[in-house]
């Protein structure tokens, strides 16, 4: 492959060059941002680990509602995957019209009243 040569290139090398009158963006880092993201990340995880118990518990509902199939069971997991996709516009909105920290301030007391919901919902019935 041969080199090409100035003539053939698309953008001129001079334009390149940044002028005197030029001023570069300096970027300030917050600490605070950190804290958003740890936060952010404690979140998804706690969403993860209330969504994936239901992976444990698959025989024992089976068992216990006498299902032939693994159908029924598994759409219990499912409609995690299912309602996120709506539920999801109404995040976007949520951080769109009140800002982050409402946003997942919500998001936290949603997560955390269902976890606290199918917690106390698993004393009701022993077999």
């Amino acid at each position: 492959m041969e080199r090409s040569s100035e003539k053939d290139l698309l953008i001129d090398p001079s334009d390149l060059v940044l002028s005197s009158s030029t001023t570069l963006k300096t970027y300030k880092l917050y600490a605070a941002r950190w804290l958003i993201l740890a936060v952010l990340v404690l979140l998804n995880v706690s969403s993860g680990i209330v969504w994936i118990s239901f992976a444990s518990v698959a025989d024992e509902v089976k068992a216990y509602y006498s299902l032939n199939g693994d159908f029924l069971v598994n759409l219990l997991s499912m409609i995690f995957f299912i309602v996120s996709l709506p539920v999801g516009f109404v995040g976007a909105w949520t951080l769109d019209t009140w800002g982050l920290r409402i946003g997942l301030l919500i998001g936290a007391w949603l997560n955390g009243i269902g976890a606290v919901v199918r917690y106390f919902s698993s004393f009701g019935h022993t077999y």
